[in-house]
């Protein structure tokens, strides 16, 4: 505020040429007093000013709220209602008798306003004009926290944030609470919990809600709540129970039953169901069965002992229920039986030996059957037979024999099956045909056997089985019925019956023995024999092959060769052998007439042809020599079975 004369004087002729078309004269002057009202206000909220006396006034503001009463009286009425700083104006008029000295005018920033008073000297009329600053302020806001989160009972919660502050009203003080009934009600104040902030103390056993409070120290509008925020406090965690909805004792790869839900677990918070199993033991080797995951369980077919268990995992702990064990019994299986040899009809199979036992289930029992169908129908029981091994009775058909091991607890059969083979047998062989020679021995013929079928001869053996002798043909060499058997190449087995043929074999007499000649003189006929056997008479041939009986033995052979002996049996039946034995004949020569033509003369004492000498005949073979008087003369001449001539013979004798 302007106080002094000189600056009043600087005023009046500051203005002077402003109001000049107004005011004739005017003097500056200082006016009193200020406008007054609280300058920190609430939005939506009416607050009263005041100026100093005055004979009229003029109020106005230049934004953020309304005058709600009369413009021009010393008090008047404004309804904040926009936040922010505002300004109030105010201007006056005063008339009155005489000057003096105005109190000074407050600065800036204090209650009063800014003031410029302006007097006119002639009339004592003095002019105000004020100012006055207004923060408007909103009502105040909660704001916001977080940290919603769970703990185990008797768990420390971690830190309840403000995520944002409270706002408006001037400054803003925090209260905390918590409630144990809900989000909306039961709250009280928490001693000394009056930061942005809050960290609950631990060993919280019952869920509880917080939230803060904002207070605005200038009361813009009623104390504010921030949300709510939850602390889960979980109950430590029970496991529950299970039970069975089935037999803990099954056989092996059948289904147990479902484990059911007997008592359900608690406390922890979120449940995390999972099924677990063992094959060791009741406490060690769990694992995780895939996809198990709810309260109960179904584990499907078991084929050994098996433990199971539920894992139920809370954010408080991990607990296990009871251990219920399905008792498994082992798996039947049939073991194995011996296999035997095929067989052919009419025969006993070897027994049908155990070779390993059957196993499984409990109790366990056997029992044979038969099947003369198939393996796998027609089969009844054969009485008496429960034992590991079975010996089958002689077959002509094709058998099935199966041992069934049954457990004594329920848990079915099994078997093993083998098939005895019986192999038909071949049929007899056709007829044998007989050779029809009737000495030495018989030659019998068989047919043709079929495929893969071989006709063996048996010889005189009605019930022979050898493999000997396979040929087209057979020789009998004695009386007797003789046998041929099939026999299947393929199966081994042998005809029931041979074909057979009765033989009469009349045997080649045995040869003589022993040949000599009898009469063995120089010249002439020789005689010779030979030893014969019992029922045989011996014969002399003039050939090996021959038979004729012209010539018995001893016999006197005329000439010289070689004769055979051989003997002939009562049914007419020469011997094989001949003995032969060579004979030289001498032959007497026969006597012929020797004449002579011409004359004999002693040479000396005659000259000419000399004598002629002829023998009437001669014969083949014989050798003619001519003697003269016991002494032979000329050469040996052979006989030519004509007259023989000697010529010119001059001896002369006898």
């Amino acid at each position: 505020m302007k106080s002094t004369s000189a600056m009043n004087a600087l005023s009046f002729r500051y203005r002077i040429g402003i109001v000049i078309a107004v005011i004739l004269l005017v003097a500056v002057r200082p006016a009193y007093g200020q406008i007054t009202g609280n300058n920190n206000v609430c939005i939506n909220n009416t607050y009263s000013y005041s100026g100093p006396t005055a004979s009229t006034y003029s109020w106005s503001v230049n934004g953020g709220g309304t005058i709600t009463s009369s413009s021009t009286t010393q008090w008047i009425q404004i309804k904040w209602t926009q936040a922010g700083t505002w300004t109030i104006y105010l201007s006056t008029s005063t008339s009155s008798g005489g000057g003096g000295s105005p109190p000074g005018r407050p600065g800036p920033g204090g209650q009063q306003g800014y003031v410029d008073e302006v007097a006119m000297p002639f009339a004592n009329t003095m002019l105000g004009s004020y100012t006055y600053t207004v923060t408007v302020n909103n009502n105040v806001t909660a704001g916001s926290i977080g940290g919603t989160q769970w703990v185990c009972s008797g768990g420390n919660p971690t830190t309840l944030n403000s995520v944002s502050g409270a706002t408006g009203g001037g400054s803003v003080s925090y209260q905390w609470q918590k409630s144990t009934s809900g989000a909306s009600s039961g709250f009280s104040n928490i001693s000394g919990a009056t930061g942005a902030s809050y960290d609950p103390p631990g060993g919280l056993t019952q869920t509880t809600w917080y939230r803060r409070r904002a207070h605005s120290s200038l009361n813009c509008g009623p104390d504010v709540y921030s949300n709510a925020v939850k602390v889960s406090v979980y109950a430590l965690p029970t496991a529950g129970s299970i039970g069975l909805a089935g037999n803990s004792t099954i056989c092996y790869n059948t289904d147990p039953g479902s484990f059911y839900n007997n008592v359900s677990p608690t406390g922890g918070g979120q449940h995390n169901y999972q099924w677990q199993k063992s094959t060791t033991s009741a406490t060690s080797g769990f694992s995780n069965i895939s996809g198990a995951t709810s309260l109960s369980y179904n584990p499907g077919k078991l084929t050994q002992t098996t433990w199971f268990r539920r894992r139920v995992q809370t954010p408080c702990g991990t607990k296990y229920s009871n251990v219920i064990k399905i008792t498994v019994y082992g798996q039947l299986k049939a073991g194995s039986i011996s296999q035997p040899a095929a067989i052919c009809a009419g025969a006993t199979p070897a027994a049908i030996n155990n070779v390993t036992s059957a196993s499984g289930g409990t109790n366990g029992s056997y029992q044979w059957y038969r099947s003369t169908s198939s393996a796998s129908s027609g089969f009844s029981a054969i009485n008496g037979a429960t034992g590991a091994s079975y010996q089958p009775p002689a077959l002509t058909v094709p058998t099935w024999y199966r041992r069934t091991y049954s457990s004594g607890a329920g848990c079915g059969s099994t078997s093993v099956t083998v098939k005895v083979t019986v192999n038909p047998l071949p049929a007899q062989p056709a007829a044998i045909s007989v050779s029809t020679n009737t000495c030495g021995n018989k030659t019998l013929t068989r047919g043709t056997p079929p495929s893969d079928v071989t006709w063996y001869w048996q010889g005189t053996n009605a019930n022979g089985y050898s493999t000997a002798n396979s040929s087209a043909t057979y020789t009998a060499s004695a009386n007797g019925t003789y046998y041929l058997r099939a026999y299947d190449n393929n199966s081994e087995c042998w005809s029931a019956s041979s074909s057979s043929v009765s033989v009469t074999v009349n045997p080649y007499a045995k040869p003589p023995t022993n040949p000599v000649i009898t009469a063995n003189a120089a010249c002439g006929p020789k005689t010779i024999d030979a030893s014969g056997f019992e029922g045989a008479t011996v014969y002399w041939q003039t050939s090996p092959s021959g038979t004729s009986t012209a010539h018995p033995s001893p016999y006197t052979v005329p000439t010289s060769g070689t004769y055979y002996a051989r003997s002939v049996s009562a049914a007419g039946c020469w011997s094989q052998l001949q003995v032969p034995i060579s004979v030289t004949v001498n032959t007497i020569p026969a006597t012929y007439t020797l004449s002579y033509s011409g004359d004999l003369c002693d040479l000396p004492r005659f000259t000419g042809t000399g004598a002629d000498f002829t023998l009437s005949g001669s014969q083949q073979g014989v050798n003619y020599q001519r003697y003269l008087d016991g002494q032979p003369k000329d050469s040996v001449r052979s006989g030519t079975g004509a007259a023989l001539v000697w010529n010119d013979i001059w001896d002369e004798g006898t």
